[in-house]
């Protein structure tokens, strides 16, 4: 499937400022199932200078500069991603919800990761 991404951030500041440094975490990251197809980074105004790196959890991160007076700042990212979704586990590969649900519970290395899945959520309420 296919996705087309556009996001924009803007704001003003209450009054001109001289020097700005801004950093962004808006790239799309290119994962096993995904595939990135384009993305374009811009800003207004320009800044006088842009450095990529990727960050300690492997996403594509900016830090832009601007180094001359302005009153707002405003960056828009469009992106064209790829993504295929994975297979689902076999059933006997996975532990019984019982099991994560008792992790959960207990707390510890295994309970954060499976207390994400304990709770209710507008897309899986409770069974009445």
């Amino acid at each position: 499937m296919r996705y087309r991404v556009l996001h924009e951030t803007s704001y003003a500041y209450a009054e001109p400022v001289d020097l700005a440094g801004h950093m962004l975490h808006l790239s799309p990251r290119v994962l096993p199932y995904q595939r990135v197809l384009s993305a374009r980074l811009t800003a207004d105004p320009l800044p006088a200078r842009t450095v990529g790196a990727e960050d300690h959890f492997g996403n594509r991160a900016h830090w832009m500069f601007l180094d001359r007076p302005h009153d707002s700042f405003r960056v828009r990212l469009e992106a064209e991603v790829e993504v295929g979704f994975p297979p689902p586990p076999a059933s006997g590969t996975t532990p019984p919800w019982e099991d994560v649900a008792q992790a959960a519970r207990l707390g510890g290395a295994a309970g954060w990761q499976a207390a994400e899945f304990v709770f209710d959520s507008p897309m899986a309420p409770p069974r009445s």
